[in-house]
């Protein structure tokens, strides 16, 4: 059995609260790439954003994915953009499981609001912008993910159990 999940999907979705359930259900580590980048930056996710600009930030986020996989077993929560650098989406394919957490994008907005910590939401209204990014982005998480999961209705604990019930039956 492959030990590492791989928890993908856009911002909102709850990929940081349904991987600390469900790392808590395996017994396993809980790595989340958007902690790991703002802890070896020393410097939020907004702030890389603002004084180094995305592309350093998904640099950062490049070795953190490549770190949290180094070391199974582990649940790592993948930050939302992950998928758009082939690079990241050829280091998913050492999951075992990659799960896809799908949300419409007004549950999405719902969710995150306004919340300064999401840069990517500064360009607009933050459901258009989760639209926008929906659309360009869903290909690629179903094309990395070995599964999906609905998550607009459930909570984290439910959705970490369905989860490990498809993982580790």
């Amino acid at each position: 059995m492959n030990r590492l999940v791989a928890l993908i999907g856009p911002m909102g979705s709850g990929k940081t609260a349904v991987g600390r359930e469900l790392s808590a259900l395996l017994g396993w580590p809980h790595r989340d790439t958007d902690a790991m980048v703002e802890e070896r930056a020393r410097a939020s996710i907004a702030e890389i954003f603002k004084s180094k600009g995305e592309e350093v930030f998904r640099d950062l986020e490049h070795e953190a994915l490549e770190e949290a996989l180094s070391s199974p077993p582990a649940v790592i929560s993948c930050g939302g953009g992950i998928v758009e650098r082939d690079d990241n989406m050829a280091l998913l394919t050492q999951c075992g499981h990659v799960v896809y957490l799908q949300a419409e994008p007004s549950e999405l907005a719902r969710r995150v609001g306004d919340d300064t910590r999401r840069p990517l939401l500064e360009k607009g209204d933050p459901e258009q912008v989760l639209h926008m990014l929906a659309a360009r982005r869903h290909g690629r998480y179903t094309d990395a993910a070995t599964f999906t999961v609905r998550t607009d209705d459930l909570s984290p604990a439910l959705l970490a159990h369905t989860i490990r019930q498809r993982v580790h039956p």
